[in-house]
């Protein structure tokens, strides 16, 4: 009994530390690819003549405005719309049986 014990323990731990190490190694190899495959930082250049400035202002209100009009559009799409009433009930024949049958078991109780 003991032995059975003991080799049951030692099958789970030898499989749990091939799980884990296989995790370890996963997670390795995607730290690996995340690394070279991420694009260095790109900064913006933000234009230092008069009128590239000014349009660079104006690109940075024209986005701004999309944005809000974006939001605003969202927000009113989250209002609660009143819910349409069901349409009737159609019941078939076979329904109408089944239901007028239970009924009238009930009603003999």
């Amino acid at each position: 009994m003991a032995e059975n014990l003991s080799t049951a323990l030692q099958i789970t731990v030898i499989g749990m530390g091939l799980v884990f190490g296989g995790i370890l190694i996963l997670w390795g190899l995607m730290s690996v690819l995340l690394r070279l495959t991420t694009p260095k930082d790109v900064t913006t250049e933000v234009p230092s003549t008069g009128d590239a400035d000014e349009a660079y202002v104006q690109k940075r209100r024209v986005a701004a405005l999309a944005v809000a009009i974006a939001l605003a559009h969202e927000r009113d799409q989250q209002k609660p719309q009143p819910f349409p009433m069901p349409p009737t009930a159609i019941v078939s024949a076979w329904q109408a049986v089944m239901r007028t049958n239970q009924l009238r078991r009930r009603g003999t109780r």
